[in-house]
């Protein structure tokens, strides 16, 4: 899981290296409530834990990472919402689920180098 938000937090660094923000926004959705909550906060703290490794480590190119985090509730029809939320609302970078199945390829079209930030599951 670290190794994934590592490479997310690195690409979305690289592709926005001239950029005056301060922070780099990286979106992260997982159930927090629910029966599958438990996996998702799991996945929510090596989240965090790996933006404060990061961030202790002086962030990407200077620029600290902020994580945007959405509960999904385990439910597929959630993530397209969320996608374009963090998209469209909270300007991120990049984003990562904190599971991968249906939720995925939900996003999936929704995602591109043309039209938003790609994807990357967690799991």
């Amino acid at each position: 899981m670290q190794k994934s938000f590592v490479a997310a937090a690195l690409a979305a660094g690289l592709l926005f290296a001239g950029s005056a923000a301060a922070q780099i926004k990286i979106g992260f959705h997982a159930p927090q409530s629910g029966p599958a909550a438990a996996d998702g906060k799991s996945s929510t703290i090596g989240a965090e834990i790996a933006r404060d490794w990061i961030n202790e480590k002086g962030g990407v190119l200077g620029q600290k990472i902020e994580l945007v985090i959405y509960d999904d509730q385990n439910k597929p029809d959630q993530a397209v919402p969320i996608a374009n939320k963090l998209i469209g609302q909270d300007k991120v970078v990049a984003t990562v689920s904190g599971r991968s199945d249906r939720r995925r390829a939900r996003v999936r079209p929704n995602s591109s180098p043309t039209s938003g930030p790609r994807r990357r599951s967690a799991s």
